[in-house]
């Protein structure tokens, strides 16, 4: 099939997004494009004959690397807002409708901001911005007030170095979520909305490779999103495919039309069609040969409550030798190690550390108000302060504990979740050192 051949337009210097769409309602489509190097955005009026008039530049922020379209102002002519890597800043210009533009505002976001998108978040009918930070691992939410002002952002964590950030009911629910591509944990995150602005704690899917750019659309004629990915480390498509609230399955990868070296770095997804998903373990290598570990929720949970129960146990049996010291060492030692079992098991030593610490600084508490109970000190009011302090420090221990013994499992779970689609490498043509890929995962806070 014969192809127009392309055609070239001057933008800033090292252009690096483009977003599409009418900016002065004359029907023609407009470009905005951001330029890194340049610091500005460039607007290319839409003509006759598929081109664009001279580039009118705006000034952003540092080293804008993004730019949607939308109506933030509320008047219904569209304006822009540009994620700014270089002065971790969100800005926004307010268009006037004739495809001119005012000064930009900035709003903070957190560190690295790489990708923005907009969309009704919170469901008040007003435009919202979620921004993924490759610096700090999250994303920033702002919610419109409908006049171009933005609300104080509000961040939520995803994957390491999120690089790509997308718009979409992916449980069917009704409510907008998030998903986010992440370079630096070769995983993709998805964020469930409640409807109301606010997102819960990141879900994580193995991609097998890098993947700056993430969207969502329907691909297999199923009437529910799915997630595609450009991986950059595969040299393809990694697409995850949704089950409309139950999550998603293994990512499976179709290799791009290029040549091996090259190195996909966007993807977009059109109408989807009814042909069937690939089957996620075509072309996957075994867990044997990758040096995946499948861990067992119920050996975590074992790990957990029997480490506790046992020693515990032996802590009478110490008492009844004449040894209280070392009895209170042996239920010591239980209470801070044995749920942390578990979760080391899991491989969370993110949280085994933080309980154990949790349970050091209670256990603390508890022995003040020990000592305290046991000497005649004359001042009685400090000695009641200690004592509730104390009071409070066996409250939170005991719950750390309790805690801690019920999350073992899903820490197994999350584990699974996250290492083995990445120290498995699915689809066709996987990469070199694919048994090492998405380790870091498996220790998380």
């Amino acid at each position: 099939m014969a192809t127009a051949p392309s055609l070239s337009f001057e933008a800033g210097r090292t252009p690096l997004s483009v977003a599409m769409g009418d900016l002065n309602g004359d029907g023609m489509l407009d470009l905005a494009v951001a330029n890194y190097s340049s610091g500005t955005v460039s607007i290319l009026l839409g003509r006759e004959g598929r081109i664009f008039g001279a580039k009118v530049d705006y000034e952003t922020g540092n080293q804008p690397n993004s730019v949607a379209m939308g109506d933030v102002t509320g008047d219904g002519k569209p304006d822009l807002v540009v994620a700014n890597d270089g002065s971790n800043t969100v800005s926004v210009l307010p268009g006037s409708g004739d495809g001119t533009f005012g000064p930009k505002v900035d709003y903070p976001t957190a560190s690295k901001p790489r990708s923005v998108v907009m969309g009704d978040l919170n469901g008040d009918g007003k435009q919202d911005l979620a921004v993924a930070n490759s610096g700090s691992g999250t994303v920033s939410v702002f919610l419109g007030n409908g006049d171009g002002s933005l609300g104080t952002k509000a961040d939520f964590r995803t994957g390491s170095n999120a690089l790509s950030i997308a718009i979409g009911d992916l449980n069917a629910d009704g409510k907008p979520d998030i998903a986010t591509a992440n370079g630096g944990s070769k995983t993709v995150s998805v964020l469930l909305g409640n409807g109301n602005g606010v997102f819960g704690t990141n879900a994580d899917y193995g991609t097998g490779g890098a993947s700056p750019c993430v969207v969502l659309g329907d691909v297999v004629g199923d009437q529910r999103l799915d997630i595609a990915m450009a991986n950059s480390s595969l040299s393809a498509v990694s697409i995850l495919y949704g089950s409309g609230g139950e999550g998603f399955g293994v990512a499976a990868a179709a290799v791009a039309e290029s040549a091996p070296s090259s190195t996909p770095t966007g993807a977009a997804i059109p109408d989807g069609n009814a042909a069937a998903p690939p089957s996620p373990w075509q072309g996957a290598t075994t867990p044997a040969s990758s040096g995946a570990e499948i861990k067992s929720e119920k050996t975590a949970l074992l790990l957990s409550f029997g480490g506790t129960a046992v020693a515990a146990a032996m802590a009478p049996l110490a008492f009844a030798g004449n040894s209280s010291s070392a009895a209170a060492a042996i239920m010591g030692g239980a209470l801070i190690l044995g749920p942390a079992l578990g979760h080391f098991y899991a491989g969370r030593s993110g949280r085994a550390c933080a309980g154990i610490g949790i349970r050091l600084l209670a256990g603390a508490a508890v022995a003040a108000g020990g000592l305290a109970a046991s000497s005649e000190m004359a001042d009685t009011s400090e000695t009641d302060s200690i004592l509730v302090i104390a009071g409070i420090g066996a409250i939170v221990g005991g719950a750390s504990i309790l805690w801690d013994i019920a999350r073992a499992p899903h820490s197994a779970r999350v584990h699974n979740d996250q290492v083995r689609p990445g120290r498995i490498s699915f689809g066709i043509n996987p990469p070199m050192g694919a048994a090492g890929a998405g380790f870091s995962a498996a220790v998380t806070f």
